[in-house]
């Protein structure tokens, strides 16, 4: 046999097992439509109740602020739309044919229910939480573990744990931050380079107040509002007062409630015991309980409007 014959059998022998191999790696699976989906709950009941109310507030809203709305927007845009805002990216070329097999009248639900079972909703909402609760910085190296804070956010958020109950764990988290992944929100607050003194009360108050109330209370920190606003020094410290027993021990994270918090108030000489007192609301405060643990049901409470308001701007 000549040398170019048998030099070309086994070229084409090579590129055929190749094309073979090629095509095991990278056959994909067929797309999964998502399990947690069912049109019938989208069809009527509660949901369509909720819907119209929503749907009379808006236009309402529109109405009083002379605002004529635009036509809806067709389901892919809508699908767009919404992929960016939950997982920070637009549909594949595979999603979208996915998404144009379903029935028109489903389309924006189910689009809903896959883009909640897709991990990417998770991990991007989770580093969008993270960063308004304790930044991007890297905090003290020990006692605090940021990738372990936002990989919890993420499982969190993909067992669709209510944003009250996650708030609440932030704010009252005790134990080992690396095994207790929430407690590093209050971990993160301490000071590299005075470690024995804990967590920073002043940081806490300020983050509980902006990240979740929405609300800047860090800023009459040092004085009273001179701005034409009715917030107090204390009304700042008489919050952070409720992180005062935050300490460090053997067991981590843990709450001391015998440690008082003082504080040497503008005008004053001296120092002096800052009671536990919530800014407003004061009426919806448990009387009971841990002093995290209290601030922590103030703040979620069902009552508690800041809350619920924050929380609808941060997603939109």
């Amino acid at each position: 046999m000549k040398l170019w014959l048998r030099n070309l059998i086994f070229a084409g022998g090579g590129l055929a097992v190749a094309g073979l191999v090629a095509d095991q790696l990278l056959q994909r699976k067929p797309f999964a439509a998502p399990k947690s989906h069912v049109a019938s709950a989208f069809a009527g009941g509660d949901f369509e109740k909720s819907v119209r109310h929503v749907n009379v507030a808006l236009a309402d809203a529109w109405l009083s602020a002379g605002v004529i709305p635009v036509a809806r927007a067709d389901d892919l845009t809508i699908a767009r739309r919404l992929s960016l805002a939950l997982t920070g990216t637009i549909p594949s070329l595979e999603e979208v044919r996915a998404l144009e097999a379903v029935p028109e009248t489903d389309r924006v639900q189910w689009w809903l229910s896959h883009l909640f079972e897709d991990r990417r909703y998770g991990d991007y909402l989770a580093e969008r939480i993270a960063r308004m609760i304790v930044g991007v910085e890297g905090g003290p190296f020990i006692v605090y573990r940021r990738h372990r804070l936002v990989s919890w956010l993420s499982d969190e958020l993909m067992a669709n744990r209510p944003y009250d109950a996650l708030i609440r764990k932030l704010i009252a988290a005790e134990g080992i931050w690396t095994t207790n992944p929430e407690a590093n929100f209050v971990t993160v607050t301490i000071d590299q380079n005075n470690a024995k003194e804990g967590p920073d009360e002043k940081k806490l108050a300020g983050r509980v107040a902006k990240a979740f109330l929405g609300v800047r209370l860090d800023c009459v920190q040092c004085h009273d509002d001179f701005l034409g606003g009715d917030w107090k020094q204390k009304d700042f410290h008489q919050l952070a007062s409720f992180f005062s027993g935050a300490e460090m021990g053997m067991t981590g994270l843990r709450d001391n409630d015998e440690k008082d918090y003082e504080y040497r108030f503008q005008g004053r000489r001296e120092a002096e015991p800052v009671p536990m007192v919530v800014p407003f609301h004061t009426e919806l405060l448990p009387s009971e309980g841990k002093s995290r643990q209290r601030l922590a049901a103030w703040v979620t409470h069902p009552d508690n409007r800041p809350f619920a308001r924050t929380l609808v701007l941060i997603q939109a």
